[in-house]
Formats: C-alpha cells, structure tokens, sequence
C-alpha cells in the first residue's frame, strides 16, 4: 500500500513484468544477491526522483571500438573480477596500439537464450576486461579482442 499498489496481485504483476518472475521465483533463485545488497530506497529519495530528478540522460551515438583484454568465467559467488582487474592492469603496457584514452571497459556476458528464471549466485558469466585500441595487429599473450559495434 506504501508504494500505491492496490492489491498483492497488483503488486506480484507489476513485479513479475519488471523482473520477469514472480516474487517466490526471485527468492528462492537468491536473484537479490546482487539487487538485494543495494540499500534501501527512502521515501525522500523516492520522492526526489519523482519530483525533482537531477540527472539529465543523454542518448548518444558511438562509432565501432576495437577493445583488446583478458577475458574469463565467474560467477557471483567466486567472483574473480577484483583479482583480474589487479592483473589486466599490471599487464595493460603489453598492449599496442593503445588509444589516446585512459577508459577501461568491463562487459560481462551471458548466452542469448539465458533466462533469468534460472540465475542465482552459482550461474557463470563471461567477463571481458579490456582497453580500446586503434588496431589489432598483434595481441599480448593469452590476450582477446572484443569488438564493440556503433550505435547509440
């Protein structure tokens, strides 16, 4: 009722078209292991974004990147991002070409048909940690590319 919803059914649809499972679905796959840990939403904040919401989105186009970078498998609950942030960053002077910039890309990736009915904290992701680069002519060592396309 706090949050104007009229009923439980009304609420358990609502959630259901957000999350894409139910709210029993959602728990018992601990899916709120990554949104869970987030701190609580206050009602001066809610009504901060409703009423006065101080971001400005703006939609922009990006041209194609080529992206060179360690890639590898983790999950949530052996999570190694931490860890391979530390070495890509100790190994990024192996990489030529480098562009100009000093962005660093993080994608995580799961397969086309994966379906978040199934996620909890044992579902293994793709992690691509990466710079941009001007080209790919030669690769370090145990090294990939990722290839981001243009669009907005």
């Amino acid at each position: 009722m706090n949050y104007q919803f009229e009923s439980q059914e009304s609420f358990n649809r609502a959630f259901k078209k957000g999350y894409r499972v139910s709210p029993g679905t959602y728990r018992r796959n601990r899916i709120d292991t990554i949104i869970g840990s987030r701190k609580e939403l206050t009602a001066g904040q809610l009504r901060h974004i409703c009423e006065s919401l101080t971001l400005h989105p703006v939609i922009r186009h990006l041209d194609e990147k080529k992206l060179v970078g360690v890639k590898f498998q983790t999950t949530l609950r052996k999570n190694t991002q931490k860890e391979e942030w530390k070495r890509f960053g100790i190994r990024i002077e192996e990489i030529k070409n480098r562009a100009d910039c000093d962005v660093r890309y993080g994608i995580c990736e799961v397969s086309s048909d994966f379906d978040t009915v199934y996620f909890d904290e044992n579902t293994e992701s793709t992690y691509f940690i990466g710079t941009e680069v001007c080209s790919i002519d030669t690769l370090p060592e145990e090294m990939s590319v990722k290839i981001l396309k243009n669009g907005e």
